[in-house]
Parts: C-alpha cells; structure tokens; sequence
C-alpha cells in the first residue's frame, strides 16, 4: 500500500474550500510527518491565498510543539480583510459578538 504524503497545500486547499472532513486528517498527517515543522519547505505550486494559510497553519503548529516555524513563513505576510478558515463559523461568531450567548444561563 503507497501512502502518499501530505503536503501542506493540502491542508491550505482544504481549509479554503470548506472541505471540513478531510481537514483533521490532514492536520494529523502533518503532525505525524513532520520532525520539525521548521524544515517544511515553501511550496512552489501555491496561489497567495494557499501560501498566507500554509504559513499561518505552519506559525501556529510550530508555536504549539515549541518550534521554530520556517522561516519562509516571515516572508509571506498577510491579507488586508480577515478571513473566516471556517466559513459557515463566521454567522454566529458574529451573532455571539452582536448579541452576546444566548445559552448562557442568568444567575
């Protein structure tokens, strides 16, 4: 059985395209793939979009096990409007916003 490797546009491409069931696993293959997440390298076929969330993926994983992130990802820099990773999120992260939790029980 070939196993083929994770990359991290794979992970990029999934977050952009709301394909939320293939996005654990492919967190967790990049988990278990990489030694170091400093020695990933830059992808060479990516669009902006793919790169800014491969090196912001790649800054918080690094951040999580203590490591260093590439150093490509410095480079890269971000977008001008903030961008929802989790589209359908973005309706109520601003409904709680606007109007606060609606579960939240009086005392």
């Amino acid at each position: 059985m070939v196993h083929e490797k994770t990359e991290i546009t794979d992970l990029a491409r999934a977050l952009l395209d709301n394909r939320g069931a293939i996005v654990g696993q492919f967190t967790m293959d990049l988990f278990n793939q990489a030694n170091l997440f400093a020695d990933i390298p830059r992808p060479a076929q990516a669009t902006f979009e793919e790169l800014v969330v491969s090196a912001a993926i790649l800054e918080l994983f690094a951040l999580r096990r203590g490591e260093s992130p590439p150093s490509w990802t410095k480079q890269i820099g971000g977008r001008d409007q903030p961008y929802y990773l989790m589209g359908a999120m973005k309706k109520n992260i601003l409904t709680l916003s606007k109007y606060g939790n609606t579960n939240r029980q009086n005392h």
